[in-house]
């Protein structure tokens, strides 16, 4: 059986934090004295078993880089209001939100 090794970083440091049997979502924590972790390690001191490192380093897409380079969403829908792009019940609505909750 493969057992996946998931890490964590903290502080700068990574350590592992769990680790997970190939086909399940079981997750057996990187503790000594658990009977999981326990029968794992017997399983790969007597060659029956590995453990697998799990390449854990997000990648992004190009929506994910658009996501964080457009204009907030609030500021997006404010520039269409002030530029009359709304319908005129729509920016109805806009305008009593607005004057109910004045800008500070």
């Amino acid at each position: 059986m493969k057992y996946y090794k998931h890490f964590e970083t903290l502080n700068g440091t990574d350590r592992i934090k769990y680790f997970q049997p190939e086909g399940t979502s079981m997750c057996i924590p990187n503790v000594t004295d658990n009977i999981d972790f326990s029968r794992m390690m017997g399983e790969v001191d007597a060659g029956t078993s590995t453990i697998e490192e799990v390449d854990e380093t997000i990648v992004l897409t190009y929506a994910d880089h658009r996501r964080d380079d457009y204009p907030d969403m609030g500021d997006q829908l404010d520039d269409l209001y002030h530029k009359g792009a709304f319908s005129d019940e729509m920016a109805a609505k806009l305008k009593a939100v607005k004057d109910a909750n004045p800008k500070g």
